[in-house]
């Protein structure tokens, strides 16, 4: 299951528009083929969390003021294979290599 989670995660990488906040003048210091590459090994050997029922429904690039995190990140948002209330996943990968796990709703 894991492998499907991965190859899905390449698949949406490599073909989905990423709708990035606009930098002033510079760009991130990981680039969006790095963090794919850290994420893949977390999913792998880190995760808390289970993520063989959630499928990967988007990448972004964001910036926090504070929560959970100061800083640019890109933010891997999962959600559910079967519909339900809350419950979805974010994962935060913050440009100093930083890896924060999100648990929205209950």
């Amino acid at each position: 299951m894991k492998t499907t989670i991965l190859a899905l995660l390449i698949s949406v990488c490599l073909t989905v528009t990423i709708r990035a906040q606009p930098l002033t003048d510079s760009t991130p210091s990981i680039s969006l083929f790095d963090s794919v590459d850290r994420i893949k090994s977390f999913l792998k050997d880190e995760a808390k969390q289970d993520y063989s029922d959630k499928y990967l429904s988007g990448i972004t690039l964001h910036y926090f003021d504070g929560h959970p995190k100061k800083g640019f990140a890109w933010v891997y948002s999962f959600s559910f294979k079967t519909p339900r209330l809350g419950g979805d996943i974010s994962i935060y990968h913050y440009m100093d290599g930083k890896i924060i796990e999100f648990h929205h709703g209950p």
